[in-house]
């Protein structure tokens, strides 16, 4: 189910139109900037170049595998293809070319690494 109605009335969408997201070119921005010229005006923003420090760097998939996950095990789609073919975008009636499969949280992330 689609929040459009699905694709038997694709167009005709009972949402109203989004509204386009603001993208701030942050460079060398403080808080008080921010605040002034971003988070004053209560709207979505994409903010770019804002220097985050340390927190941003070092994330490979080994460290990611060895991070705490709230659940051991993980529900994943395995498919031999990079495409998969979720319903909806195959033709009725035909097999789906992935399988479910329940893993530990580090193997998915070795996976997809």
């Amino acid at each position: 189910r689609s929040f459009g109605g699905g694709a038997a009335v694709r167009g005709s969408s009972m949402l109203p139109p989004a509204a386009a997201v603001q993208r701030v070119e942050c460079g060398d921005a403080d808080y008080e900037w921010l605040q002034r010229q971003v988070f004053s005006g209560r709207r979505p923003a994409v903010l770019s170049g804002l220097p985050l420090g340390e927190c941003v760097g070092g994330w490979s998939a080994d460290r990611l595998a060895r991070a705490h996950c709230a659940s051991p095990s993980v529900s994943v789609h395995v498919c031999a293809s990079s495409t998969v073919d979720l319903a909806g975008h195959r033709p009725a009636n035909t097999p789906r070319n992935f399988v479910f499969r329940s893993m530990p949280f580090a193997e998915a992330v070795r996976r997809c690494g």
